[in-house]
């Protein structure tokens, strides 16, 4: 009870202090399954380091489930414990297990704590190169918060984050465009964008560049994608797998025909001057977003492969928002006629 007074009052160190030699003095392998030294164990591993905290993590998380079932609070804190403690020791196979099984625990029992879980397990994939696995995750985990927003802003801010900076590492910035458009007017944004520090910058660099030089396994995106309005989803969808061209390697354009030696037509042609600068305005949200894509030491295409890419993704969410309004219009139109026939019928 002491430790975790000490714990919730901003001393952690204190805590530990309180709580070593109940843990390190006791063979706990010969101990039998006990709730208060579940909780101590428990407490412990989430203060400490090294080989200790180890074993007071193993010896909670297997003790918990002598004595509890699925979803007791009490199996779930260890087992969240544990999966941590796992990722920090570098044995990620077994932390990506053990943190699974949490995120199942925690969307079935504690709904509240799931989107938490699932950064979690997140980042155990991302750590460990599975990078497909982590993005959709974590899309999955902004798509429920972002649908059913909690009235804990700070949670949406965490996955917004976390998202954020797994697609900046994997150079996912098509993805990240899109994803920038949906949250620039959720809370979670405002409270990131207030909340973002040099401390912070710099804590994502190093993190983005010891990703991308060691374990990354996307490459960079290249094509163009599909319209922002469709991404991220439940599940991010992966661009296709073709190594980018260097400016030397890129042939020269010829001009662009349709077969009988006239011009083609322009991707954008047809739509109106508004459309397509709030179209380049949604794509690109706001200054401060500039920060947030691909830094300077990665090397960029040519500048006429990037006009080219950005005028075919303006052109695809264009098509899809002239299409959803004709869906609509349709739509308006067949209500208003069957309106009109069940009038009639009555009157007749």
């Amino acid at each position: 009870m002491t430790a975790l007074l000490q714990s919730t009052t901003g001393r952690p160190a204190d805590a530990a202090t309180t709580l070593h030699p109940y843990v390190t003095t006791i063979d706990l392998a010969q101990i039998l399954a006990e709730p208060n030294l579940i909780d101590a164990c428990t407490l412990y591993a989430t203060l400490t380091t090294g080989t200790e905290q180890m074993r007071a993590a193993h010896h909670a998380y297997h003790a918990s489930h002598v004595l509890y079932p699925c979803g007791h609070p009490r199996r779930l804190a260890a087992a969240d414990a544990y999966g941590a403690t796992l990722h920090q020791h570098g044995l990620l196979t077994e932390a990506i297990d053990v943190r699974r099984r949490v995120l199942a625990g925690y969307r079935i029992h504690q709904p509240q704590r799931a989107l938490t879980a699932a950064i979690d397990l997140a980042a155990s994939l991302h750590t460990a190169g599975r990078c497909t696995d982590a993005l959709n995750t974590l899309a999955g985990a902004w798509h429920t918060w972002h649908h059913h927003p909690q009235p804990d802003t700070s949670t949406g801010t965490a996955v917004l984050a976390a998202f954020m900076r797994a697609l900046r590492a994997c150079r996912q910035d098509l993805h990240l465009l899109a994803l920038l458009a949906q949250a620039r007017d959720t809370p979670a944004w405002d409270d990131l964008v207030t909340s973002h520090t040099a401390q912070n910058a710099a804590a994502d660099t190093a993190y983005i560049d010891a990703h991308r030089t060691t374990v990354c396994t996307h490459t960079p995106q290249t094509l163009t994608a599909a319209s922002p309005e469709s991404l991220p989803g439940q599940a991010l969808p992966i661009p296709a797998r073709l190594p980018p061209r260097s400016p030397a390697q890129t042939p020269p354009r010829a001009p662009a025909t349709n077969g009988h030696d006239a011009p083609r037509r322009h991707p954008l042609t047809g739509y109106r001057v508004g459309d397509i600068a709030g179209a380049i305005s949604r794509m690109l949200t706001a200054p401060e977003a500039v920060f947030l894509l691909t830094s300077d030491r990665t090397p960029q295409p040519d500048d006429g492969a990037a006009r080219q890419r950005l005028t075919d993704t303006i052109a695809a969410y264009l098509a899809h928002r002239r299409a959803r309004r004709a869906a609509l219009r349709t739509a308006a139109i067949l209500l208003l006629v069957i309106a009109v026939a069940v009038l009639v019928h009555l009157v007749a």
